[in-house]
């Protein structure tokens, strides 16, 4: 019994070993990308003659290196969401046990995302609000440079969130599908309304 105890120890701090140094990993990442972000931006801020070759290079390399991050991204999420989609039509009782731990997977994954996407907002929100309530004299290059880095951020966001709309609009009207109308319907529509009522 006390070798069986042991073993599970050892295996518990093997887990929690794997949990810390994968979470030291993480910040480590996620430092060392805040800073080639903060590099990059502070390269594309230079006009175009101060730049030098050295500079143009690596914001060309990161570039590059994004561009093919994101497509492979993209086809693994294109991937996953068939694999997910063939699942959910399988019906429950026909799944096997290795689609619902994958559908588990899945839906830990995305709750986790969506709740650090929330904490990621508020805490952006919150740098913000802080620089902004600095003087603009007493603020620190860094703090400048970050809120560049913030507004262009929510900038991308923004253009990236209508060109999603435009893509959904024309995707409905392609299919025959109503459209979503905005603001207060027309006079003339409340009227048909109001006499279909009575």
């Amino acid at each position: 019994n006390a070798r069986r105890d042991w073993r599970t120890l050892e295996n518990m701090m093997d887990e929690e070993w794997t949990k810390i140094r994968s979470m030291r990993e993480e910040i480590q990442s996620r430092a060392w990308r805040a800073q080639i972000q903060q590099i990059t931006v502070g390269i594309k801020q230079k006009p175009e003659e101060e730049k030098t070759e050295d500079e143009l290079k690596g914001l060309n390399q990161c570039e590059a290196r994004r561009e093919i991050k994101s497509i492979k991204a993209k086809e693994q999420a294109v991937e996953r969401k068939k694999y997910i989609e063939r699942i959910l039509a399988t019906p429950e009782a026909q799944r096997t046990g290795e689609e619902l731990k994958k559908l588990n997977q899945f839906e830990a994954q995305r709750e986790k995302k969506n709740i650090r996407s929330k904490e990621r907002c508020v805490e952006k929100k919150e740098c913000i609000e802080r620089i902004l309530a600095t003087p603009e004299a007493q603020r620190t290059e860094e703090e400048n440079l970050n809120l560049r880095i913030l507004f262009i951020a929510k900038l991308r966001k923004n253009e990236n969130d209508r060109l999603r709309r435009m893509r959904l609009k024309r995707q409905k009207r392609d299919l025959g599908l109503p459209l979503r109308t905005r603001g207060r319907p027309p006079k003339q529509t409340m009227v048909v309304r109001k006499f279909a009522d009575v």
